[in-house]
């Protein structure tokens, strides 16, 4: 079969037609053609292109390495594409998808470049998007399996924490505190203290932390915080308060948030460095719209809305995308003291107050953190009042305490023996449920752990009450009541007990529950 022949005219014509920019250069790098597709790109009419070239429509930063693709085409002689950024009528960016291959005379020598042109700046405004996109599930999924982690590491050291601070409660009893025993144990008791406070960070990040929610002005906890810390601040560090002073209130923990503006002050003033500098507190409200909610760097369950500001700004050294990438990472840090877990701790209160956290950060500029909070529906201040009871508790009657771990079991035996019960153990839910049948009248009490294998807390609370409706059973967890209480809910729990518990915490609980 013959091929059909296409006059010139209708190549030029499908050119000059053409969806994608075209153009051809000869070897001095001068435009001897181009197609209205590509001027409508660069901007400029095709008398301003031809002759002189489009190399000086290159945005300056890519042009040595457009120039060079070049170069490359007019000496190799090999078609490849390219991308890089135009500037369009001196202002505007364009990005856009070079090939270039070259023109060659019946000899085979280079006479010139014939190239395509395609605009790509949408098309790389969506990948840069979606990657934005994957970096931020990436970011919060290692966030919740670090979360995951560091609250089974709070649950396991919360019980090891229950056998040294109740062994040293019952060791004190016998032991005169003058002695050089006595204060031995006042050390550990002091130690156990401290390392009650490190799981309770642990539990903060996995935002399973203890929380008291009531409406919160945050101004007010801000001024607190600040008069707090102000001695501790160094001379060089200068804060200023820019506090608003109608703030709406917002629904939280007023403790976990007074902790959380710790964090970030005493953060800030160390990010200052002995040269001195700034920090700015700023409180007020703003818009959160959906665009605003997905470029969050750490997002609680910020529904869109006006919401309570609380921003940070400090004139520190500032972070590199690398080190704000990991900020939150708990035992991550940049100090040469310090356990890194500050920042991280932050995280559980944010999930707990379905907060969001924009953080924004340049070397040798500084760095500004900016937490949007939900505002309480309610509006009223309310204030609540602990009830603590530390009188000696005289037992009577039996206690059935179901634990998987043995020295939680032990320990918390020998505590209640010592104030008079009788006390059965059980290592898990099925055990624990046919020890409370068949000692259905002497059981005054059950202490039930919240996190067994198998059959876990609820689902054992559950199967007591159905056998013996009038069983009292008090839970116990390393994690918080209000974290549990979604799942305990309906399940006949009448009491709580926080791990690690010392002996008076036990006494306060188990005493309610009695008296019911």
């Amino acid at each position: 079969m013959t091929p059909t022949v296409v006059a010139p005219d209708l190549y030029r014509l499908a050119t000059m037609a053409a969806p994608t920019g075209i153009f051809l250069i000869d070897t001095a790098g001068e435009a001897t053609f181009v197609n209205p597709r590509l001027c409508e790109i660069l901007g400029a009419p095709a008398d301003e292109i031809l002759g002189a070239g489009f190399v000086g429509c290159i945005h300056p930063e890519d042009r040595a390495r457009a120039t060079r693709h070049i170069a490359e085409k007019l000496t190799i002689g090999e078609g490849t594409s390219t991308d890089y950024r135009l500037v369009r009528s001196g202002t505007t960016e364009v990005w856009v998808r070079v090939w270039a291959s070259p023109i060659r005379d019946g000899a085979g020598a280079i006479t010139g470049i014939a190239g395509v042109l395609e605009d790509i700046t949408r098309v790389r405004a969506e990948e840069e998007q979606s990657r934005a996109l994957e970096a931020k599930l990436q970011r919060t999924h290692k966030l919740e399996s670090l979360g995951v982690l560091a609250g089974g590491i709070a649950h396991d050291f919360n019980n090891l924490l229950v056998g040294i601070v109740g062994n040293a409660a019952l060791v004190q009893m016998d032991v005169d505190p003058a002695s050089e025993a006595g204060a031995a144990l006042e050390d550990l008791r002091l130690a156990a203290e401290r390392a009650t406070e490190l799981t309770a960070q642990l539990l903060a990040f996995s935002g399973r932390g203890a929380s008291a929610t009531m409406p919160v002005d945050l101004t007010a906890a801000v001024e607190e915080t600040h008069t707090l810390l102000k001695s501790t601040i160094p001379p060089r560090v200068h804060v200023t308060l820019a506090l608003a002073a109608a703030l709406p209130l917002v629904t939280g923990d007023a403790t976990r948030l007074r902790q959380l503006v710790m964090n970030l002050l005493t953060n800030a003033a160390d990010a200052i460095g002995e040269e001195g500098g700034e920090i700015t507190i700023r409180t007020g409200s703003e818009m959160v719209d959906e665009a605003r909610k997905s470029a969050l760097m750490v997002d609680g369950g910020v529904v869109p809305g006006r919401q309570v500001l609380l921003e940070v700004r400090d004139t520190g050294c500032g972070m590199s995308a690398a080190t704000l990438g990991r900020i939150f990472d708990p035992f991550f840090t940049t100090k040469a003291k310090g356990r890194g877990l500050g920042l991280a701790a932050t995280i559980g209160t944010i999930r707990a107050h379905k907060a969001g956290l924009e953080v924004t950060s340049e070397p040798g500029v500084g760095t500004t953190f900016r937490l949007l909070l939900p505002i309480d529906p309610t509006q009223p201040v309310t204030v609540p009042v602990e009830r603590r009871s530390s009188a000696r508790l005289a037992g009577a009657g039996t206690i059935l305490v179901v634990d998987d771990d043995a020295a939680v079991r032990d320990v918390t035996r020998r505590l209640l023996t010592r104030q008079g019960f009788d006390v059965l153990e059980a290592a898990d839910g099925p055990t624990g449920v046919k020890l409370l049948i068949q000692a259905r009248d002497r059981i005054r009490l059950v202490l039930l752990d919240m996190s067994m294998p198998g059959m876990d807390g609820c689902e054992t609370c559950r199967e007591m009450r159905t056998a013996v409706p009038t069983a009292r059973v008090v839970l116990t967890s390393g994690h918080s009541e209000a974290s549990l209480n979604g799942r305990v809910q309906g399940s006949g729990i009448v009491g709580f007990l926080q791990k690690p518990f010392d002996l008076s915490t036990l006494l306060r609980v188990t005493k309610a529950a009695l008296d019911g």
